[in-house]
């Protein structure tokens, strides 16, 4: 089954980001239950969350990967929703950050 993750930012995260960015990054991209992920942004364009689609086998393992992210562990994303989805249609276009 897939599972959305939506996490926000802790409003003093600033510079805790680049101190843990190639952990956090690494833990994505090494995550094969992986199907999306994408940054979340203010309406002025500043980042304030994060979304993921992960497969796993039912929510405690989805929450379980979902706060296993080195951005939860240190206390950079304060809130994270995980609940149940189903993809059914993807056409994405890479940004110049992808």
């Amino acid at each position: 089954m897939q599972y959305i993750a939506e996490y926000m930012l802790a409003t003093d995260a600033a510079e805790l980001l680049d101190a843990h960015k190639d952990a956090h990054l690494r833990y994505r991209m090494n995550l094969k239950s992986l199907r999306l992920a994408a940054q979340i942004h203010s309406e002025e364009g500043r980042m304030i969350g994060s979304l993921v689609v992960i497969d796993a086998a039912d929510r405690n393992e989805a929450e379980r990967t979902a706060l296993a992210d080195p951005y939860c562990t240190h206390g950079i994303y304060t809130s994270v929703n995980v609940r149940p989805c189903e993809v059914r249609y993807c056409d994405l276009v890479a940004g110049p950050n992808a």
